[in-house]
């Protein structure tokens, strides 16, 4: 059986390399709701529980967790993170003219 498949590499945005509009939102947003997922787990949160915190239906917090970017915004999943006890902080830098403009999350462990 011969393999017809070819390999690329990626740009580090999936949206993008797949043609999806809105690209930089829709990976800023996942990166956002991994984040969220990651606090809701390492809190032993069940999705209830965090349900409750965030004043959300737990069907629609789980739905959001598994991807469905339309049915968050940024600004409520950063409301969230707060809500769980975290500080978020936007920070602008410049970008090096090397590199593409992007947005990052990152997610610092607490001390």
């Amino acid at each position: 059986m011969a393999d017809n498949s070819e390999a690329f590499y990626g740009s580090g945005n999936v949206f993008d390399d797949m043609g999806h509009p809105d690209a930089e939102l829709k990976l800023q947003k996942s990166r956002l709701i991994s984040a969220v997922s990651q606090l809701i787990k390492d809190r032993g949160l069940t999705q209830k529980q965090a349900a409750e915190i965030f004043n959300e239906d737990q069907s629609n917090l789980s739905k959001i967790l598994r991807g469905h970017l339309r049915l968050v915004t940024s600004d409520r999943l950063m409301h969230w993170i707060h809500r769980l006890g975290e500080n978020v902080t936007i920070s602008i830098t410049p970008c090096p003219k090397e590199q593409r403009p992007g947005v990052f999350v990152e997610i610092r462990p607490s001390l």
